[in-house]
C-alpha cells in the first residue's frame, strides 16, 4: 500500500510530497496510524536547509515530522524483543529522540541527554508527516484514550515549555516574562501559569497574529515591541518592577542584553532558543546582580508524564494554540505561514 509523505529529499532547500511504501515495524518497534502532526519551526529550517541541519545529510531522503502520536495498529515482537507493554489499539504519544543506549549519559540513565542522536524521528529516521509510521516501542508513552491526535501533536512542544519552567527553578507567585510569542513561547507561558506563576507577560516584535492568539487564550499582558528596544517596550506596559524569570523563546542573541536588564537581582534568564552564533554577555553585571543564565532543551520522561497528565485535564486550553488546520497536500502553504509568523501552531492532517 502506497502512502503520501512529506519528505526531505536532498541536501538543499525544499521538501516534497512523495509516495512511500507502508512501513513495516522492525524489532522492538510498533506501527502507528497518525491523523494529525504539528509543524515546528525546525521543520521550516529543514525545508530552508539552514546550516545547523546538515547533520541530516547522510539520512536523506527522510519523512519529516516529530510532533505526533496516534494509535498502535501493529506490534513487532521479534524473538527476544520487548514491546514495553505497548499493545494493539493503544493510544500513544511519541518522544522523537532515540538514544544510543551506550554513551556515558545513556548508561547513567539520562537518555534524553544522549550524545549521539542516532535516531531522531523526523530528522534522522522517518517521522510523523505520513499516515503510518514505524517507531521504537520505547519511544511511545501511553496517553488517555480521550486525547485526540491534535492534542497528541501538541505534547512534544509542550514538554519543551514544561522543561524550561522546571529548569528555571520558578517558585509559585513568580513574576515571569516570556520573550517570543511563537508556539514554544506559548507553551512556556501556559506551563508557567499551570505551575503557579504569579503573573505572565509575553513580548514579541511585529508579531500581531501570535500575540493575538495568546490574548485569546487568556494572557492579557502582551507587548509588541515594534521598533523599540525590548526593555523600553516592556517597561512602558508593565512598569519598572523587574521579573524573577525571563524566558527566551526566540533564539535571537540580541535580546539577551535587554532581557538581563529586565531581570531582578538573583533572577534567571532561561534560554530555550538556539542562537545562530555566539552571544556576548556582560558577566561583570551578571555576577554583581547574582543572576543566572540557564539553558534548556529536551525533556526527560518525568516531564513527559507530567505534561500528558496536564494536557489530559486541560485539552482545550492547549488546543487554543492551534490557529490553522491544513491537509498534508497544503504543507508548502503551512510552512510559509510559519515562516512569515502568520500562524501560531499549524496542524497538518494525514487524512
Amino acid at each position: 500500500m502506497m502512502l503520501q509523505a512529506l519528505r526531505k529529499i536532498k541536501a538543499d532547500a525544499g521538501v516534497a510530497i512523495c509516495e512511500v511504501d507502508e512501513p513495516l515495524p522492525g524489532k522492538d518497534e510498533v506501527l502507528l496510524e497518525v491523523t494529525a502532526a504539528g509543524v515546528c519551526g525546525s521543520d521550516v529550517h529543514v525545508a530552508d536547509w539552514t546550516p545547523t541541519y546538515a547533520f541530516m545529510t547522510s539520512c536523506l531522503p527522510v519523512t519529516l515530522g516529530h510532533e505526533f502520536g496516534g494509535t498502535v495498529i501493529a506490534v513487532n515482537e521479534a524473538a527476544g524483543g520487548a514491546t514495553h507493554d505497548i499493545v494493539l489499539g493503544q493510544r500513544v504519544v511519541v518522544a522523537p529522540f532515540q538514544s544510543c543506549g551506550s554513551c556515558v549519559d545513556c548508561l547513567a540513565g539520562r537518555k534524553d541527554d544522549c550524545q549521539f542522536k542516532q535516531g531522531y524521528l523526523g530528522f534522522r529516521r522517518d517521522g510523523g508527516f505520513c499516515r503510518k509510521v514505524a517507531v521504537p516501542a520505547e519511544n511511545c508513552m501511553p496517553v488517555p484514550a480521550s486525547l485526540d491526535d491534535e492534542s497528541l501533536a501538541l505534547i512534544e512542544p509542550i514538554t519543551i515549555g514544561a522543561q524550561a519552567v522546571a529548569r528555571s527553578g520558578m517558585k509559585k507567585g513568580a513574576r515571569v516574562l516570556v520573550v517570543g510569542p511563537g508556539p514554544i513561547g506559548h507553551c512556556i507561558a501556559l506551563m508557567a501559569e499551570f505551575e503557579g506563576a504569579g503573573s505572565v507577560a509575553i513580548a514579541g516584535k511585529d508579531d500581531a497574529v501570535r500575540l493575538a492568539c495568546l490574548n485569546a487564550n487568556g494572557f492579557s499582558t502582551t507587548i509588541d515591541a515594534g521598533a523599540k528596544p525590548l526593555d523600553e517596550a516592556v517597561r512602558a506596559v508593565v512598569g519598572d518592577t523587574p521579573f524573577d524569570i525571563v524566558f527566551d523563546a526566540t533564539g535571537v542573541g540580541a535580546i539577551f542584553e535587554p532581557a538581563l536588564r529586565l531581570l531582578a537581582r538573583g533572577g534567571a534568564l532561561v534560554t530555550a532558543g538556539l542562537p545562530a552564533r555566539p552571544v556576548p554577555v556582560d558577566f561583570t553585571a551578571l555576577s554583581r546582580n547574582q543572576q543566572s543564565i540557564v539553558g534548556t532543551h529536551r525533556a526527560p520522561p518525568e516531564i513527559w508524564r507530567r505534561t500528558i497528565d496536564i494536557v489530559a485535564t486541560n485539552p482545550d486550553r492547549f488546543k487554543a494554540m492551534i490557529t490553522h488546520r491544513m491537509p498534508l497536500s497544503e504543507s508548502p502553504q503551512a510552512f510559509e505561514l510559519c515562516r512569515e509568523r502568520r500562524a501560531s501552531k499549524v496542524i497538518l492532517s494525514m487524512q
